[in-house]
């Protein structure tokens, strides 16, 4: 059971890295430019994202069967305190890193919203995908306010000249947080099919774009000037004893499976490529953040499959 599980989680991570492996390649050849790929991430976040939040809340949220949705926001603080404590404590370990900011950013931020939403779509189907689905955009309002909050201080410091309000203010999380409010006063009841219709359709089209976004983002990262010890650290950190801290407290922790397979999830995920784009944004030195975001991704191709395999067989 766990070889049969530790292969079908790795052929679905196998299937996120090959069409992540598309907009790298777009962008090495040439085919988009650094500002084509602004662009395209600018209407991923502003239009189709929103899209399929909207879609799938307003059709699949229950507030009678998800009573404690207010959780999630709560969980993704978690799993950035998690990684934050743990990156700190690792940081006693490596006193020599110069970039000790940027250190605790790459170790505490997730890519909590692309991956876990290409490996729901990879591994699960109906009622289940749908479900997962639901836990992920609700994990998604903690995770923009605490990624242009925390995460902004983190990578900018004084440069961030931002009123807090400003940064968590995104499509993504005004669209999830309206939505919930939409469900929760009955109003998605009297949206007309001819609106929802168009609005699923661009909705649909989140998945491949996404990844071609994620792929063409660490197409372009370069890494250099940053010292192997520190990369190695953080990696450690991130993808190693993160999620094994998770998988130990979910295995004494009497939970629902498919809740407790989405926290470990996002406790297992690489670094938030979102940091690449706040060093970009500020105009500050990040090689360290790009080439964390790198390398954790890599190391995550082995890590997420053998994490949730473990999990499948100890609590499935």
């Amino acid at each position: 059971m766990f070889l049969n599980t530790f292969i079908t989680t790795c052929l679905a991570t196998l299937q996120v890295l090959l069409m992540g492996g598309v907009g790298f390649f777009v962008i090495k050849k040439g085919i988009l430019d650094d500002k084509s790929l602004d662009r395209l991430n600018e209407l991923l976040i502003k239009v189709l994202l929103p899209a399929l939040i909207f879609h799938q809340i307003t059709t699949r949220f229950d507030a009678k069967a998800f009573p404690n949705w207010w959780i999630f926001p709560l969980i993704c603080f978690g799993v950035v305190i998690a990684g934050f404590l743990i990156g700190w404590l690792v940081l006693l370990l490596n006193r020599g890193c110069e970039k000790r900011d940027h250190f605790l950013a790459v170790a505490a931020f997730p890519n909590g919203g692309y991956i876990p939403l290409m490996m729901i779509a990879a591994l699960f189907e109906g009622q289940a995908q749908q479900t997962l689905m639901i836990y992920l955009f609700l994990f998604l309002m903690g995770f923009d306010a605490s990624t242009w909050s925390l995460g902004a201080w983190l990578v900018a410091g004084e440069k961030d000249g931002r009123h807090p309000v400003k940064r968590i203010l995104t499509p993504p999380f005004i669209t999830t947080l309206s939505s919930v409010v939409f469900v929760l006063l009955g109003l998605n009841a009297f949206v007309p099919e001819i609106l929802m219709k168009p609005v699923k359709m661009f909705g649909d089209c989140v998945l491949p774009i996404a990844l071609i976004v994620v792929g063409g983002t660490l197409a372009r990262i370069e890494t250099h000037k940053v010292r192997n010890t520190d990369i190695f650290w953080v990696v450690i950190a991130k993808v190693v004893v993160l999620p094994a801290c998770a998988l130990g407290v979910l295995y004494f922790v009497e939970i629902d499976f498919l809740l407790g397979y989405f926290i470990l999830l996002e406790f297992c995920v690489p670094t938030a490529t979102s940091l690449s784009v706040l060093g970009r944004m500020f105009d500050v030195e990040s090689d360290f953040i790009n080439q964390g975001i790198l390398v954790t991704h890599l190391v995550s191709i082995f890590t997420i499959p053998l994490f949730l395999a473990v999990y499948s067989f100890v609590k499935g």
